[in-house]
């Protein structure tokens, strides 16, 4: 694995399965809402094409070839859990290659079978091929950004970064990233927050400086992978559509706007990268893009995003189709899932702990732990990844298998018993009972706290991971 963004470069990681088949996990931490982000999945196919081609071609080029052009249709909402992939190869050339690739899961309405979510095609190019004429067309972006600190009206990004601001550059918080948790892997720069921007340039125009720190990773580096998700990442632009789409809904039903702020989803319909310029392979710090949107109408928006590095020369331009909608299209109860998000997140619902304690005069037995029991909601993304605590568990071996919270839940209480319950003192007469206890994983036991104390949520909680 790459020492760069190691943790997004798991998020990333694809799995050869055989022959043009591969597998991967998109994970919760990058969705929005419950659908993972579409830049996310973008990067996740520039992962697929790889290693397409590292497996399936590996002589083709004196060097590793890598995309230069991503066309993808979004068909159906992703979720966050196992996809897996097919790749069918159009053309294999010595310039320029062509794939087409489709992400399955498993379907919504036939159980048991799969859908195709994303379908789309990639072109790569292996840079020993790249040769040309390269001219300066003179391009840049206008209007102008605004001026930083700097004498030749850049902003000094050394100063943005370590405190903050520069001239009127400045800090931003993405909004409601508890639902757009995609939006928290980066941080962002912007001269001014949403309304300033667009009375300055008097349309939908957004300029942005932006670092990466995927899972708070302060080392986090742009790398290309890592600018296929911040091709379709413009929080500042969407608080911008929030602003109109509430607007727009209050005067309709006669609300105020602070009721229906946050309450629309953006999903990405059609998305085309072109990426012009490659990045050095241990990536950049800083990242600048210009957002634009021409007309939102009916529902449907247009968004055209330029990625330039620091000394201006464009590294990417994506354009893409979106859809306005309520966000209840992307937090409802999805049939596949059995997954109840209400009972999920109620407060009330907790992971009881049961510890390994001597009974007198019965030997060794659970008993209940009551301050280790911890929120369901506050575990429930460890119990989505199974990975909350640093353990085997070989029920991930299949991804593809139907994994519910019952068995994380078992999972969970194995490891707070291990935790919390220290063995007898070598040599007693209670030893060999607790390593048989052990042993078996106390399953009998797991399986009877649960059905006592959780059996009002755990059926409505299973969930495909």
């Amino acid at each position: 694995m790459s020492t760069v963004n190691p943790s997004f470069q798991e998020a990333i990681k694809v799995t050869p399965q055989g022959p043009n088949k591969y597998s991967a996990f998109l994970r919760p931490e990058w969705c929005i809402g419950t659908v993972p982000h579409g830049g996310y999945t973008t990067a996740v196919i520039y992962q697929l094409t790889l290693t397409h081609f590292a497996y399936a071609h590996p002589k083709q080029h004196k060097c590793a070839a890598s995309p230069i052009s991503i066309q993808l249709s979004f068909l159906r909402r992703t979720a966050s859990g196992p996809a897996t992939f097919e790749v069918e190869d159009v053309k294999i050339g010595a310039r320029t290659s062509t794939i087409h690739v489709k992400l399955f899961q498993a379907s919504e309405k036939k159980p048991g079978q799969l859908d195709i979510m994303v379908a789309g095609y990639v072109t790569v190019s292996p840079s020993e091929a790249e040769v040309g004429i390269s001219a300066n067309t003179g391009w840049k972006p206008h209007p102008a950004p605004v001026a930083g600190s700097r004498a030749d009206g850049s902003v000094d990004l050394t100063a943005l970064g370590r405190t903050g601001t520069d001239g009127a550059w400045r800090k931003l918080e993405a909004p409601f990233t508890a639902f757009r948790k995609a939006a928290a892997q980066i941080e962002l720069f912007g001269p001014g927050d949403v309304e300033t921007q667009q009375k300055r340039s008097e349309n939908m125009l957004i300029d942005q400086w932006a670092r990466f720190r995927p899972g708070g990773d302060v080392s986090g580096r742009w790398t290309e992978a890592a600018v296929a998700y911040l091709i379709d990442m413009f929080p500042m632009m969407l608080d911008g559509f929030d602003a109109m789409s509430a607007t727009a809904t209050a005067k309709e039903r006669g609300t105020s706007l602070a009721e229906e702020k946050a309450k629309f989803w953006y999903p990405t319909v059609t998305l085309n990268v072109d990426i012009k310029k490659h990045l050095p392979a241990e990536g950049v710090e800083w990242l600048y893009s210009r957002i634009e949107t021409k007309v939102v109408r009916d529902g449907r928006t247009d968004i055209e995003v330029t990625v330039l590095d620091e000394d201006g020369e464009v590294i990417a331009i994506g354009t893409q189709i979106g859809l306005v909608v309520g966000a209840s299209r992307n937090v409802g109860t999805r049939k596949h899932h059995d997954y109840d998000f209400g009972t999920a997140h109620k407060t009330k619902s907790i992971l009881p702990v049961y510890v390994l304690q001597q009974v007198k005069r019965r030997g060794w037995g659970l008993m209940r732990w009551p301050q280790e029991d911890e929120p369901l909601g506050a575990k429930l993304a460890d119990l989505h990844n199974l990975n909350g605590f640093d353990v085997a568990t070989p029920f991930l071996e299949n991804h593809n298998s139907r994994v519910t919270v019952k068995d994380a839940y078992a999972q969970w209480v194995s490891v707070r018993v291990a935790l919390l319950s220290p063995p007898p003192p070598p040599g007693t007469e209670y030893e060999s009972e607790w390593d048989a206890l052990v042993a078996e994983s106390t399953q009998s036991h797991r399986l009877r706290i649960m059905e006592e104390s959780v059996r009002s949520w755990y059926s409505r909680l299973t969930y495909y991971l």
